[in-house]
């Protein structure tokens, strides 16, 4: 179908550090590979990825791997496609046939292309990001030789947007919004 498999192989080339500008967007676009693993979740896939559409500074691919669903909604994930085929973002789409957990949806992706991508981030399915998350992360991993890996903090909302305060607090860490450099994945290897 119009689904895009993963790649068996992997062309390497040397990626730029640097931002660029696309031609005719204007938008910038970065070397970053997000992770998105789907279990059960297509009717919320859309808001996720375009949550990543919608960021000031735009990952480079993003890769749907689908944890051995039920049921896979391959209308979602063409239109998805093709929302990021404007964008001038690459849609990576595979199916497990068990689910496993999303560690092993995101192990299976960077043991494959860890190399692909200067940055790594990740987001769960059910989640979506704030417009500035991406541009914030890379700011300070660029600004910081010594820093491989940098997360944010989360709001937790109603389907209103309504924010839920969390033990008292209105934001809390969120560990699955980290943001590696591919470097972290040879000193500390992958998820366990």
């Amino acid at each position: 179908g119009k689904i895009r498999p993963l790649p068996a192989t992997l062309q390497l080339s040397a990626y730029r550090l640097n931002r660029w500008r696309l031609g005719g967007s204007g938008d910038a676009q970065e070397d970053i590979g997000v992770i998105i693993p789907v279990f059960d979740t297509y009717h919320l896939l859309s808001k996720a990825i375009g949550s990543v559409l919608d960021q000031t500074i735009l990952p480079r691919a993003i890769y749907v791997i689908d944890d051995g669903s039920s049921s896979v909604d391959t209308d979602t994930l063409n239109e998805m496609r093709r929302a990021c085929e404007r964008r001038n973002v690459i849609l990576y789409a595979h199916r497990l046939e068990h689910n496993s957990g999303p560690y092993i949806c995101k192990n299976m992706v960077l043991s494959k292309f860890q190399d692909r991508h200067m940055f790594w981030t990740f987001l769960d399915s059910d989640d979506y990001y704030k417009k500035d998350k991406l541009k914030s992360q890379i700011d300070i991993l660029g600004t910081n030789p010594g820093v491989v890996g940098c997360y944010t903090y989360y709001n937790r909302v109603k389907e209103d947007s309504t924010i839920v305060r969390n033990r008292g607090l209105d934001a809390r860490r969120c560990y699955a919004s980290l943001m590696l450099k591919r470097e972290a994945f040879g000193k500390v290897g992958y998820f366990d």
